[in-house]
């Protein structure tokens, strides 16, 4: 009887014990977490403490949105949010620019992180790593949690404009070959061996992939197209620190260099109308709206301490007008607009910092 009673106390004892440990860890995670949601982020692996921090702002003021120095950065699929990567940390972070508030997604860092590239639908990156061999590119899908390494020498890689594949430059002693293969890297196909050197890729639009190349000898750049048979055809000869911004739709492109110590920026429209720009732009700096007719710009160009304006410019008919201030001093590393086209998002080059301007119309 008393080995019974016994027995009877231990199994109450375990149950209370059980109740008052979901209490306290249910009523203590109700009040420290958030749950993230929506398609872009459902496939990230939440840390779930840290999520829902609020850094409450004023609009349009100098103060920067982000608590880590960012870098690629771009729009979420979530209202009003972009995502970018802690540059220190590695980790990805979301943060909505209209609320104040941040969420982290990724908790655990990267060891020896340099970057990365978003695919157009958030479903995967491929981010830059180094260690002492040389840089090298790692493929990782956030459903899947597929990781995939890419070999040193491949330099080069742009995603497709609907994320089921990639374009990568590998390089090799007798020179190098432009492959397309699925993001992973597999089941890949030779389309271009070429001999041109620092290049960058581009595929904006599903018929259409761009070579930017450097010149070792003088350190100009040019801008080529493939064709559909594999070929190079040359589309324009640039000057120094060529940047290239291309429109939703892949049909047209801003292009900015430096010639003879001024700062030269075109439209270009089906690879062959250049139109000059009077403003001084940088075309890193300026982003497009979804029916590629309007350009938001940071201005003035080059030489500038201060950069004061943002300006809206129209593709079709080239007018210009002053919509806002910049809320900081100092140069821009990338801007985006956000899918509403209420918000233009800049992330600073001086301090890697991001900073929202209201749009006023």
């Amino acid at each position: 009887m008393a080995k019974t009673s016994l027995i009877l106390f231990i199994i109450i004892l375990i149950s209370a014990l059980a109740f008052l440990a979901g209490y306290y860890f249910s009523g203590k995670n109700s009040s420290d977490t958030a749950v993230l949601s929506g398609s872009v982020l459902s496939g990230f692996e939440t840390a779930a403490n840290n999520t829902g921090k609020v850094a409450s702002y004023p609009q349009n003021t100098n103060r920067p949105l982000n608590s880590e120095r960012a870098t690629s950065l771009a729009v979420s699929n979530n209202q009003d949010s972009v995502v970018y990567y802690g540059k220190r940390t590695g980790r990805i972070i979301e943060l909505n620019y209209v609320l104040g508030t941040e969420s982290i997604i990724t908790n655990t860092g990267l060891d020896n992180f340099i970057s990365s590239i978003w695919s157009p639908d958030k479903k995967s990156t491929i981010s830059l790593f180094y260690n002492s061999s040389g840089n090298y590119y790692q493929y990782y899908d956030f459903k899947t949690k597929r990781v995939s390494v890419f070999k040193n020498n491949i330099t080069a890689i742009a995603y497709s404009p609907d994320s089921k594949n990639i374009v990568y430059l590998q390089e090799g002693e007798l020179g190098s070959s432009v492959y397309m293969a699925l993001p992973d890297g597999s089941s890949r196909k030779k389309i271009l061996n070429t001999r041109l050197q620092n290049i960058q890729l581009f595929w904006p639009a599903a018929d259409k992939i761009y070579i930017q190349a450097i010149s070792d000898k003088d350190s100009s750049s040019s801008l080529f197209r493939i064709d559909g048979a594999g070929n190079t055809l040359k589309l324009l000869d640039g000057g120094l620190e060529m940047q290239i911004n291309f429109s939703p739709d892949g049909e047209r492109f801003l292009v900015s260099y430096i010639l003879n110590g001024e700062l030269v920026t075109s439209l270009v429209a089906k690879n062959t109308e250049e139109v000059a720009i009077k403003q001084l732009l940088w075309a890193n700096e300026c982003a497009w709206n979804i029916n590629s007719d309007l350009i938001y710009c940071v201005s003035p160009g080059i030489n500038k301490d201060h950069r004061p304006e943002v300006i809206e410019y129209g593709v079709l008919d080239g007018t210009s007008r002053q919509i806002g201030n910049l809320p900081f001093s100092g140069h821009v590393s990338l801007a985006i607009l956000s899918t509403s086209e209420n918000y233009l998002i800049l992330l600073s080059k001086t301090d890697d910092k991001i900073y929202s301007i209201k749009l006023t119309r």
